[in-house]
């Protein structure tokens, strides 16, 4: 069921369809030469467009607006919890955890002899989670399993690096999921028994909205 979703996604974006339209012009110059000249020079142009810093800018600032950080405010003015922070937009309802995807591994680091960890992307994330952490003191969950049959988890290679090089505290590890559908899906599975209903997700811009729809279906986190 969540293959075609894959399919259509490396289809879509670069550099599937370059490859798609590039092939769809052969069959076209097979039939007709002239419609294939006009493929081509159409796969041209889209090619020099999808290569340009301003296209790749553009596309971003729509991700990036819908998927704003959170403005971070003081509970209280005094007192203990005035060493903690809740959503601006939230003060009355606030998160009550912090769920952290994965986004792949960094194979056989050489620097590591050998081993497995994090790639960089997930670097990102994990550090923003733990940022997310020490401001708020709330519990995090790691999400990510081993798609490619691989022995260890992503999700425990994430859990490490929290522990050892953020020194962050991870509650929760979900080890089986392949996908966002399945982030979201075993991740509440962990959640719902902790009551936790709100959570901050953390996870790119660019995957922010697709992954936040696939929390929000799948109630009652919000």
């Amino acid at each position: 069921m969540d293959m075609w979703p894959r399919i259509a996604e490396v289809l879509i974006t670069p550099p599937g369809i370059i490859i798609l339209l590039l092939l769809l012009t052969f069959i076209a110059y097979l039939r007709r030469q002239w419609l294939g000249a006009a493929m081509l020079v159409l796969s041209t142009i889209v090619l020099v467009a999808l290569s340009l810093p301003l296209t790749a800018h553009q596309l971003m600032n729509g991700l990036e607006n819908f998927s704003k950080p959170p403005e971070l405010v003081a509970m209280a003015e005094k007192g203990p919890q005035a060493a903690l922070y809740v959503p601006q937009n939230s003060m009355n309802d606030p998160p009550e955890a912090i769920v952290v995807l994965g986004s792949g591994r960094y194979t056989e680091a050489p620097e590591y002899d050998l081993a497995d960890t994090v790639s960089t992307q997930g670097l990102e994330r994990l550090r923003y989670a733990a940022f997310l952490q020490r401001k708020t003191g709330l519990p995090i969950l790691v999400s990510g399993g081993a798609p490619g049959g691989e022995d260890t988890a992503e999700a425990e290679h994430m859990q490490a690096v929290l522990s050892e090089d953020f020194h962050a505290n991870v509650k929760w590890v979900e080890r089986e999921s392949r996908t966002t559908v399945e982030n979201a899906r075993y991740s509440q599975a962990l959640l719902v028994p902790a009551k936790v209903r709100h959570i901050y997700l953390v996870t790119h811009a660019w995957h922010m909205r697709r992954a936040a729809r696939a929390f929000e279906s799948g109630r009652p986190l919000k």
